[in-house]
């Protein structure tokens, strides 16, 4: 509790936006944080599988919207991106070729809230 961090000290980014985008979240996070405004809910663990060889944030909010940024193990060609809560897909974008050199950003409508836990892989 009470740490708070973003961009390229969390993970390499490959756009200055993202790392702005991060860094705002994170700003209002702890100005919340500070308030004791902040109200703690539940947690839904972010799991990595098959080709993920990360996802920030590694810990998600029910009921909310969520942006996931990975990067890639290896390169593939024509691969499809799953994240999954449970037995429901929640996301899925077929790529015709992945490279870890390039990072990824999933952006998710919203987490189940009877989610236990989300799974981010590729197919």
């Amino acid at each position: 509790d009470g740490i708070f961090a973003c961009g390229n000290v969390l993970h390499v980014h490959d756009l200055v936006d993202w790392v702005s985008e991060e860094s705002e979240a994170a700003a209002y996070a702890a100005s919340e944080y500070i308030k004791n405004k902040r109200i703690q809910t539940a947690k839904i663990p972010l799991r990595i599988g098959n080709l993920v060889r990360y996802g920030l944030p590694t810990v998600l909010e029910p009921g909310k919207p969520a942006v996931i940024s990975l990067r890639v193990i290896a390169p593939a060609e024509n691969t499809t991106l799953i994240v999954r809560a449970g037995d429901e897909v929640i996301y899925k974008k077929k790529h015709k070729k992945i490279f870890p050199s390039e990072m990824q950003r999933v952006e998710i409508g919203k987490i189940p809230e009877t989610a236990q836990q989300v799974e981010l892989f590729f197919e």
